[in-house]
C-alpha cells in the first residue's frame, strides 16, 4: 500500500520515482528528476538496444537450431 501511487504509473518513469518519493522511499528533493534524467539518458538508450539486439540474436540462434521460423502462441 505504502508505493501504491508509484505501481500505478506503470511505464512512466518519472510517475514512478514521484510516486517513490512522496511514499518516503527517497529523502532527496530532486530523486525524481535524477531518476528521470537516467532512465531518458544516452546510457540506458545504448543499453536498451544491446539488449534488443542480443535477444533477436537468441531468437534466430533458437530459430537455426530448431528449424522453427516463428512461434505461434496458442
Amino acid at each position: 500500500p505504502r508505493y501504491q501511487a508509484a505501481l500505478k504509473a506503470g511505464s512512466d518513469v518519472r510517475g514512478f520515482a514521484q510516486g517513490l518519493q512522496r511514499a518516503g522511499y527517497a529523502t532527496d528533493p530532486g530523486y525524481a528528476a535524477k531518476i528521470a534524467a537516467i532512465a531518458a539518458g544516452p546510457t540506458i538508450e545504448r543499453a536498451v538496444a544491446a539488449i534488443g539486439q542480443a535477444g533477436a540474436r537468441v531468437g534466430q540462434t533458437f530459430a537455426n537450431a530448431t528449424g522453427l521460423t516463428g512461434l505461434t502462441r496458442r
